[in-house]
């Protein structure tokens, strides 16, 4: 027969590692976190394909994230620092588009024109962020 005693512990045992996580263990990692999310536009209106990336050279970190029908990205829990940003078209296989799981991306001359080249490498983009420790919104706006 279990007693009250032996129930309250492996309730406990259970739940320790959950309470644990919300208790604010990340600082345990030694460095803060920025938990970033955000809007690209291109022409003033939401890009709604292509990929966003940031990279910090500082410390290696870097993120990616597909953009939304929306123009929105969350990149989710970044270590805290500068980041160089980049916006890209979305690498799209043929047999997608055949099977009419996405949609065709643009001609190249559109492609070109909503997300020019300057944007699609670190070492070109003139986008920077810097991502701080608590909430962060990026509004990526790109212009020809």
């Amino acid at each position: 027969m279990i007693t009250r005693g032996f129930f309250f512990i492996a309730i406990l045992v259970l739940l320790l590692p959950i309470l644990a996580a919300q208790s604010g263990c990340r600082r345990s990692r030694g460095y803060d976190v920025g938990h970033v999310e955000g809007i690209v536009t291109s022409g003033g209106k939401p890009l709604t394909f292509g990929v966003v990336s940031i990279f910090s050279p500082d410390s290696g970190w870097g993120a990616s994230q597909s953009l939304g029908n929306d123009g929105r990205f969350q990149l989710g829990e970044v270590r805290v620092g500068k980041y160089y940003i980049c916006v890209a078209p979305p690498v799209v296989e043929p047999d997608s588009i055949a099977n009419k799981e996405v949609e065709p991306l643009p001609d190249k001359r559109t492609l070109d024109k909503l997300i020019p080249l300057k944007y699609r490498k670190e070492s070109t983009s003139p986008l920077t962020a810097d991502i701080k420790a608590g909430p962060n919104f990026l509004e990526v706006i790109l212009e020809p």
